[in-house]
């Protein structure tokens, strides 16, 4: 990288680490050659601060200091990112994302921002849609949430705020007593 490292990940084979930071692009780093095997610009933003990769491997998605949220394609083939931007843009936030994390089925992505009250939300990714209703709490209950993490079920989603409180969602569609 040729600018500050703000944020990193595995792939799900463990082969591919991909980061993220001032310069608003992706690189992508073979673990086994050990050498950058592609870079993508992370289009729209100046200053990319989070990434994350889907369980599936099928989609990488970052957050910016302007609180957009980008999502691209993984090629399945070449474990690289399809050219032509991202497939889809959230600006739900407005301040600067701190956290995101895919579900473990791949179908929800949770982003938030500690720095504004309540800057908590969860898109449903087949769709590309952020929930309106989520996470329904009254303003200024939530504080500052810095950190969320999808059970390994998908069942419960839980979100640490400044406060040193945890708030847990019961996210019951992943629920074994509705399968």
């Amino acid at each position: 990288m040729n600018g500050t490292c703000e944020a990193a990940c595995f792939s799900p084979c463990e082969k591919y680490l991909y980061t993220v930071g001032d310069e608003a692009e992706i690189y992508q780093w073979d673990l086994n050659m050990r050498k950058c095997i592609g870079r993508t610009g992370d289009e729209g933003n100046y200053s990319t601060t989070s990434v994350t990769v889907s369980p599936d491997g099928k989609l990488i998605a970052t957050g910016s200091k302007m609180g957009t949220v980008n999502v691209f394609k993984i090629d399945e083939d070449s474990h690289t990112i399809e050219e032509g931007g991202p497939i889809k843009t959230l600006m739900n936030l407005t301040t600067s994302v701190t956290d995101l994390k895919f579900n473990k089925t791949s179908q929800l992505l949770a982003y938030c921002s500690k720095w504004k009250k309540n800057a908590f939300r969860v898109a449903h990714i087949p769709s590309y849609t952020a929930f309106k209703n989520f996470p329904g709490a009254a303003a200024g209950v939530l504080k500052y949430p810095f950190v969320m993490d999808f059970s390994h079920t998908s069942e419960f989603l839980a979100m640490g705020n400044d406060e040193g409180k945890a708030h847990l969602y019961h996210l019951s569609h992943f629920s074994n007593k509705h399968k």
